[in-house]
């Protein structure tokens, strides 16, 4: 008889202390995860990694540059939307040369295009 108090404890313990309020951190880190890892795979669907690194240029601009371009220009999720759709070149001419970015409308559509450029912009 004497367990008996320390299991109500521990019960009260586990019901109060594991409750899934929304909003709570797990809940948003999940949230968070699930949404760059579909981001992630259209990345690679779309085969971005092939000229394009997180930190470094490859044929193309590294994706932290050009969130760093484009961070203060109120335009920049359409400029690069366009970019990404339908290819472009001599933007990035002094860091990656005369290479030019393909179109990818092919690859992915438009509204995977858009979570790219978001996330690139998020960087």
């Amino acid at each position: 008889m004497h367990f008996l108090p320390l299991m109500v404890l521990l019960l009260v313990v586990i019901t109060t202390g594991c409750s899934r309020e929304a909003g709570d951190t797990l809940t948003t880190i999940n949230a968070e995860d699930r949404a760059l890892g579909k981001v992630k795979s259209i990345i690679i669907r779309g085969g971005c990694f092939g000229c394009h690194d997180i930190n470094e240029h490859r044929f193309g601009p590294s994706w932290i540059e050009v969130s760093a371009r484009y961070k203060n220009d109120p335009e920049a999720t359409q400029k690069l939307i366009e970019s990404v759709t339908h290819g472009s070149g001599g933007k990035w001419s002094a860091v990656v040369g005369s290479n030019v970015m393909a179109p990818n409308s092919a690859k992915v559509n438009d509204t995977e295009i858009a979570a790219v450029v978001e996330y690139i912009l998020s960087l």
